[in-house]
């Protein structure tokens, strides 16, 4: 068995703990070719900005990270940046009429077609060199959101009406190892769209926001086809990854041309309007607990701003035009102190683990210990209170990946990197 010993010479964690960037992507001023998307740097502590580089294209769609590269689909361009260095590490065209959405599985990067096409509206391409390997000939619909999880991509496909509505939605699920689709998925009675969908956070199933039939469908891995279909009153505008953000239970999510929040698991309404203005884009820092948002109307303007969690405008930020992609990425951690061993000591092992860990810190004269388990995106997957006698940690129903564990003693804070393998 593997045991990992970190000390307090390791690693001593402020209450800042990690390093955050507020990455925005712009996609340039419409009709006029010299207003090109541009991806943008917000540092929230300092007010400043910085363009880190240039995409010639019109619009953009998505950015999703993984590590510490992030991935931009920008309407017939695909680029890959390092976000320690800011630099570009890859571009290709793709190969479809125009982007829509991305996904990471294994060494796979899974871009979807936004219209256009009757096939391959799923094209994957090496996640280092974003050279083209294979596509899905047998999507014949818009791949608007892709959720991944294990092996297997989760797809919805939408019949187009007349009048450009979507209807008649299934799911697809499928084996991205072999490229083969292994199931549909749809709800008995329920005829209407399937729109972002997103995994829950207890990783047992995952929920869809269909925002033209103001509903979310609700899924179970262990039983896919008994899913049940929940409706609303309030306007649900959720069309990508910028217009949401899971913390803990809550989902926070445009509602009624604002910022709302429901329980993901109950789906029970937390708050209509959280923060009560025009959203184009958000995201929300977990750590600083505010809502970075977006506003423009694609001709002559544009707008950010910074709200706190009860909704109060804090202030206003730089952004370019038509800044429609907004994330929150979490780097290393940061305030990093020397102290001696003596004074702090835990041992964590087995890590890397496949579905637990346990912590030894009977050295500690403290009853009061405290772990919080986060992704490297700054999501938090769970908190937990812990004991001499209860100190082991259950990770198996989490993602392979790297993980912070982050422990925290009525005096101070540390901090390890879990890797988790299935």
């Amino acid at each position: 068995m593997k045991k990992n010993y970190f000390l307090g010479a390791l690693l001593f964690v402020t209450s800042m703990g990690y390093s955050q960037k507020t990455i925005i992507v712009n996609g340039g001023k419409y009709g006029n070719q010299n207003e090109n998307v541009n991806v943008m740097v917000y540092d929230a502590n300092t007010n400043t900005h910085r363009v880190i580089d240039t995409i010639h294209s019109q619009s953009v769609q998505e950015i999703i990270f993984e590590g510490t590269t992030a991935y931009v689909a920008a309407q017939d361009s695909i680029v890959s940046y390092d976000l320690k260095t800011e630099k570009r590490i890859a571009a290709t065209s793709f190969n479809g009429l125009s982007t829509k959405s991305l996904a990471i599985l294994g060494t796979d990067l899974l871009v979807g077609n936004y219209y256009g096409k009757t096939t391959d509206n799923l094209y994957l391409y090496d996640k280092q060199t974003l050279v083209l390997r294979d596509s899905i000939t047998a999507l014949s619909k818009t791949v608007s959101s892709i959720l991944t999880f294990g092996n297997k991509a989760y797809i919805p496909q939408n019949v187009q009406t007349a009048n450009y509505t979507d209807t008649l939605a299934y799911i697809v699920v499928i084996d991205i190892p072999n490229r083969t689709i292994i199931d549909t998925i749809s709800i008995s009675g329920y005829s209407g769209d399937f729109g972002e969908l997103i995994l829950n956070p207890n990783h047992l199933g995952f929920i869809s926001i269909n925002s033209q039939s103001n509903t979310i469908s609700k899924f179970s891995f262990n039983n896919l086809n008994a899913g049940i279909n929940t409706s609303f009153t309030n306007d649900l505008s959720v069309t990508n990854r910028s217009l949401y953000t899971v913390y803990n239970d809550t989902l926070f999510l445009r509602m009624d041309n604002g910022i709302g929040a429901l329980n993901i698991n109950s789906l029970a309404l937390i708050d209509a309007k959280i923060v009560d203005t025009v959203i184009t884009g958000f995201t929300y820092d977990t750590l600083n607990s505010k809502f970075y948002v977006t506003q423009t109307d694609f001709f002559s303007y544009q707008a950010a701003k910074e709200y706190g969690r009860n909704g109060i405008k804090v202030k206003e930020f730089t952004v370019g035009f038509s800044p429609e992609v907004i994330r929150m990425y979490y780097g290393q951690s940061v305030g990093i102190e020397q102290l001696t061993s003596k004074e702090f000591s835990i041992t964590v092992y087995p890590n890397p683990t496949a579905d637990y860990i346990n912590l030894d810190f009977s050295t500690l004269n403290t009853n009061q210990v405290e772990a919080v388990l986060i992704t490297q995106n700054g999501q938090e997957v769970f908190r937990k209170r812990l004991s001499i006698n209860s100190n082991r940690i259950d990770l198996s129903n989490c993602n392979s990946g790297f993980y912070f564990l982050i422990i925290k003693t009525d005096k101070s804070v540390y901090t390890t990197k879990i890797v988790k393998y299935d």
